[in-house]
């Protein structure tokens, strides 16, 4: 059996940590990114919908004020009466 001094394990446990790490870093990344598509895949299918239903076009402009918390966000969907607006 190997002896390794209290040294080397320490730099062991040191590159390990380094290692969990990166490791958790990169796993987030990929979820991020996951969660990102998600988020774009259903907003298309929603969009897709929207086109051809007016009964829930007109339910998202009606809830569209109320959700939108951000002035900038708002602004894209105001049309040029100030009203909210999906097309």
């Amino acid at each position: 059996m190997a002896r390794y001094t209290l040294e080397q394990l320490k730099e062991q446990e040191t590159r390990l940590r380094e290692r969990i790490r990166d490791l958790a870093d990169a796993e987030r990344k990929q979820q991020k990114k996951n969660d990102a598509r998600k988020q774009s895949l259903l907003g298309a299918l929603m969009l897709a919908w929207l086109k051809d239903d007016k009964g829930l076009r007109d339910r998202v402009e009606q809830a569209l004020p109320e959700f939108l918390k951000r002035d900038i966000d708002k602004a894209l969907f105001r049309d040029e009466c100030g009203s909210f607006t999906i097309h």
